[in-house]
């Protein structure tokens, strides 16, 4: 319950920190410029922004102190995908976006959030399931993880929460 508190309070705070009229551009710098407040950071990651937590650990060392990870994606993750994956699984969120389908698909509890965070929560998924950020993200997918891959382990304490596997691919954590 605690995660999924902080996978929605990064996302308010990213959406909070940009114009809501507006594609957002997520951008690591502004995101973590506090005006003065410096890192160390814990950065926190679901999915394939798991990449992105790596890539910055492997591109600022000394501004990360730990990843804490949430069915976290890394290079391994997608080694066995195809760029005909990838595909296929852009057309299916064109489709659902287009048909308005798409923030059925999944929903966080409203247990673990009051009624005005469950109702910003429906709001946020609403506006950004399956938009063209997230779009462009699943495209250059395979890139991102061939860029961490390449550039090596980092050695940074990490905490990593897994599901029980049901409706995660089969290698997701691995």
């Amino acid at each position: 319950e605690i995660a999924k508190k902080v996978g929605i309070g990064a996302i308010i705070f990213n959406d909070l920190a940009n114009s809501r009229i507006k594609d957002e551009i997520f951008d690591w710098d502004d995101i973590l410029n506090f005006q003065g407040e410096t890192g160390p950071y814990i950065l926190t990651t679901h999915s394939m922004s798991g990449l992105e937590a790596i890539r910055w650990k492997q591109k600022y060392p000394d501004e990360v102190f730990a990843i804490i990870g949430i069915d976290m994606a890394t290079p391994l993750s997608f080694s066995v995908w195809k760029e005909e994956d990838i595909k296929k699984t852009v057309r299916l969120m064109r489709v659902l976006r287009g048909l308005k389908l798409a923030s059925f698909l999944s929903s966080v509890s409203n247990l673990c959030l009051t009624e005005e965070e469950f109702k910003q929560h429906k709001l946020l998924k609403k506006r950004n399931t399956f938009n063209i950020c997230c779009i462009n993200e699943a495209r250059e997918v395979l890139n991102n993880a061939k860029v961490v891959e390449e550039d090596g382990n980092i050695e940074c304490p990490t905490l990593l929460f897994s599901s029980n596997g049901k409706d995660q691919e089969i290698d997701w954590v691995l």
